[in-house]
């Protein structure tokens, strides 16, 4: 007799892995693009620019470039980066064997601003708690 399959089964999606390429791309990517800011790009709108992630499409056609910089600057980041996106993906074919190099679409990056107003919220909650003037102390 030959064993048959489990009457139990997965639904379709759950049995399988996704696949790590996408982040493991991803993160070749934005190693080269900060080495390629740091040697190579010498516009001054891209001198204190810093890449803080990159996320790729499942078919590795397009790569979200999140940056970050000063507040004022951004809009004139995201112009110097569109300018040389020509010769980072240029620089990215180079490096990366990949049967396509992705698009490349830049972002200012959110996420540190919004940690450095929470951390602000946390260190003046906790100088009014050695104050004495928190809210449970009022009571």
């Amino acid at each position: 007799m030959s064993k048959d399959k489990s009457r139990f089964t997965l639904p379709d999606g759950l049995a399988e892995q996704p696949s790590r390429r996408p982040a493991r791309v991803a993160d070749l990517i934005r190693k080269v693009l900060s080495e390629q800011l740091l040697r190579q790009i010498r516009d001054p709108a891209l001198q204190h620019v810093s890449i803080s992630g990159v996320e790729m499409t499942g078919d590795l056609k397009q790569a979200r470039i999140m940056f970050f910089c000063n507040v004022d600057e951004i809009d004139e980041v995201k112009r110097g980066l569109t300018r040389a996106k020509g010769f980072l993906r240029n620089q990215l074919a180079r490096e990366l064997s990949l049967k396509y190099v992705p698009d490349l679409k830049f972002y200012y990056d959110t996420g540190l601003d919004q940690q450095e107003k929470m951390e602000k919220l946390f260190a003046d909650i906790a100088d009014e708690e050695d104050d004495g003037t928190s809210p449970e102390n009022n009571s």
